[in-house]
């Protein structure tokens, strides 16, 4: 095994089976450069592609943004996960690119089984998202960013919490500026700005990707609002 990696104890919510499953040493971490949809690019290994433990007994993923495992959801996920998975116990040990992408793809489909709030599905699509960007794979990127961004939609009309407002409305102008839908931008960034809501930091942050935007992909010089 890697000096990266080490063998950490993990306990399925599931089944109660005891497991070990291959993490990265916090002392091996290294980061070497961070995106503006913030996918960190590290030199070595990928913290983030182990931070989703699987059961090798009966395939049920640990994720800690998961809700807790009740008896209702535990049902929904016999009837239409348990009897469905299959060869999943290898992925307990070293990933590869494959491997991540396949561990990302099963904790959507459980997180929409079990209803889990859309922050949480916009966060695991954006992961798939991020996995197929370090492939090359523009389309399929494409494809869940858009998914991503229809669930921080969701979470942004449906949430409660005021104070995510401000990073929900980054996210969502971030997404639709790697989408190039240019007059969504537009809208959204109006939108942010003229909110007296969200802290001046983050409004900062909108206007200046705002402005990289425009001077990268549009050559046009509109102000932020009508």
């Amino acid at each position: 095994m890697s000096t990266e990696f080490y063998d950490a104890t993990v306990t399925c919510k599931y089944c109660g089976t005891s497991f070990k499953t291959r993490k990265v040493r916090t002392s091996a971490i290294r980061v070497d450069k961070r995106e503006s949809d913030y996918h960190v690019i590290y030199k070595g290994a990928n913290p983030m592609h182990y931070d989703i433990s699987i059961c090798p007994r009966c395939g049920y993923l640990m994720f800690e943004k998961f809700g807790e495992l009740t008896d209702h959801k535990k049902k929904v996920l016999e009837e239409k996960y348990m009897s469905k998975i299959r060869d999943f116990s290898r992925l307990c040990g070293e990933r590869s690119i494959d491997d991540v992408l396949r561990i990302y793809k099963l904790a959507l489909f459980i997180a929409s089984l079990t209803e889990e709030p859309p922050l949480v599905i916009a966060g695991l699509a954006l992961r798939i998202a991020w996995t197929y960007r370090e492939m090359g794979n523009n389309e399929e990127e494409a494809r869940f960013l858009e998914q991503a961004l229809e669930y921080y939609l969701k979470e942004f009309q449906e949430g409660q919490d005021d104070s995510k407002f401000g990073s929900l409305m980054y996210m969502i102008v971030e997404l639709n500026i790697r989408l190039n839908r240019y007059e969504e931008v537009r809208k959204w960034v109006g939108n942010a700005i003229s909110n007296k809501s969200i802290p001046r930091d983050i409004k900062n942050k909108i206007s200046d990707r705002w402005q990289d935007y425009k001077a990268t992909y549009c050559g046009k010089d509109l102000s932020v609002v009508d």
